[in-house]
């Protein structure tokens, strides 16, 4: 078996069969799908059955209850028979043709493979952007155990994919992947998964950069969105400036160019959002000190955009949120 698909999945059954219909078509005989069902309550269970009639390279496993995505994943690899594991979401498109290229691009033999991808609207009718989250256009090997090569990639980041953040965006070589002892203080973080990747580099990390689109992202639907907005983003920068400080060191030009990402994902406009969105006193906090982490580096612009964001009136900020959109869209327009 070359490669397995691996999808964790949480009552995502509204969209695993686009998903499946997606990459069926494209299967060979050395390549499986492993659906690894953490106690999904909604009719994921049907869905998939339905489809293993259809077809015999499916394979379902299903948990008794609910182990968080980190956990998910790893054990969706444990269960894998491929040389590689492509860990997929259950409700991306895997677009068409884009399987028979991987397969070519793993008989290189690199650890990891980081592709790129396409946002879409939650129907996947409109293309949204395709998601460029380096600076690399071309498709690039990277051994990351070479110090030179390793800040050559991570000085050309412009967003947390390019740190394996993106499910969905990941080869990787299972060996290699369970090779690395778990680290089970990620367990809870969602970035196990990268956490693993970067404990590799010590034995050497062979990373190739694919920046054309293999897969299509459904955009607006966060599963890690249930707890709200303010907790949402604290996944992400919290995390990352965790994972950045533990691995490599808070100084270190690594964790620099990691907290460079958080900034280009989030913005003042995402603060301008989230501000919105705050009800509680505590998330207004956590708002404050989440928009000062960010901005580590440049602390009076991080002080100037929190009070900015957290003195203004909502009213105020909804309109300086419209008026962006439009700016953006290029509408001079504004008003009417």
């Amino acid at each position: 078996m070359k490669l397995s698909i691996c999808i964790p999945t949480y009552n995502f059954g509204r969209f695993i069969g686009e998903t499946l219909e997606s990459i069926i078509p494209q299967l060979t005989d050395d390549v499986e799908i492993l659906i690894l069902d953490g106690g999904s309550t909604d009719n994921t269970p049907q869905v998939v059955e339905a489809y293993q009639a259809r077809c015999t390279n499916i394979r379902y496993s299903r948990e008794a209850k609910r182990g968080g995505i980190d956990h998910d994943m790893h054990l969706s690899v444990q269960k894998a028979r491929g040389e590689y594991c492509w860990l997929f979401s259950a409700d991306d498109w895997m677009r068409e043709g884009a399987l028979v290229r991987i397969l070519k691009e793993i008989e290189e033999g690199c650890d990891v493979y980081v592709c790129g991808f396409t946002i879409c609207s939650l129907d996947m009718s409109q293309v949204i952007e395709e998601h460029r989250f380096s600076k690399i256009l071309e498709p690039k090997v990277f051994n990351l155990s070479e110090e030179n090569e390793r800040q050559a990639y991570f000085a050309s980041a412009i967003a947390t994919p390019a740190f394996f953040s993106f499910m969905s965006s990941l080869i990787v070589k299972r060996k290699r992947w369970l090779e690395v002892d778990i680290d089970h203080s990620f367990f809870g973080s969602c970035w196990a998964h990268a956490a693993r990747i970067f404990h590799m580099i010590p034995n050497g990390l062979r990373v190739k950069h694919l920046p054309a689109s293999f897969l299509q992202k459904r955009a607006f639907n966060d599963s890690f969105m249930d707890k709200g907005y303010i907790h949402r983003i604290s996944i992400a920068i919290d995390g990352y400036h965790d994972l950045a400080d533990r691995i490599f060191g808070f100084g270190s030009l690594e964790a620099f160019h990691i907290r460079q990402t958080l900034r280009n994902e989030f913005p003042a406009k995402a603060y301008l959002f989230a501000r919105i969105q705050v009800e509680k006193m505590q998330d207004l906090r956590k708002l404050f000190l989440l928009i000062l982490k960010t901005y580590t580096e440049q602390r009076l612009k991080g002080w100037l955009i929190a009070l900015f964001v957290l003195a203004m009136p909502k009213s105020f900020l909804r309109m300086t949120r419209y008026v962006i959109h439009k700016m953006k869209r290029g509408d001079r327009n504004i008003v009417g």
